[in-house]
This record gives C-alpha cells, structure tokens and sequence, in this order.
C-alpha cells in the first residue's frame, strides 16, 4: 500500500477553520474522486514554535498505478483549492511512502 502524505503548516489563528474545512470539504472531495482507498488526519504534537499548527494529511493507494494517475489528473487541482482559500497563509509539502 502506498501512503501520499502531505504536511500542512498552518498559521495558528486560521488552524481551526483550515482543519474543519479539511475535514468537512477537501478530504471528501478527494475522496469522491475514488482513488484513495483510506485517508488520516494527523495532527503534529512535538511542535516548534514556529507561529503554526502542523497537520499531516494521509491518503492511501492501493497500487502506484491509482496514484499516478491521481497525482497527474487531479492532485493540482485539489491543491489549488486549498490556495485560493489560504493562500500565504501555510506551507506544506508531500512524501510519497510504502506501508511494509
């Protein structure tokens, strides 16, 4: 099983409001798309103090096959979503990892 995890730094005072909408509208959405088989929210607790709230966002593939595809088709997209509504507001990056 492969595991797409993306962090998520989130400026602390839109924390609250970038979770639920993560939770209520963008994991579903992705979800929708019936690539992901599973997904996590985490929530980072050996944080810095870096002015953030640290989420790690976790969908699982079970092939490299659906997730390529769903990286190359729809990802972006899914991204530019969470730009438009907090644009300058976090920083994320993803990894790519095998559940063994």
């Amino acid at each position: 099983m492969l595991i797409h995890n993306t962090t998520y730094i989130i400026e602390t005072q839109y924390s609250e409001g970038f979770i639920n909408w993560m939770r209520n509208t963008f994991v579903p959405n992705v979800m929708q798309s019936g690539f992901p088989k599973e997904f996590k929210i985490l929530k980072l607790l050996t944080e810095l103090d870096n002015g953030g709230v640290t989420y790690s966002i976790q969908f699982s593939y079970d092939s490299s096959d659906g997730f390529v595809v769903f990286e190359n088709e729809y990802w972006d997209d899914f991204q530019a979503t969470i730009d438009k509504r907090y644009a300058g507001k976090y920083a994320s990056f993803s990894t790519l990892l095998e559940e063994i």
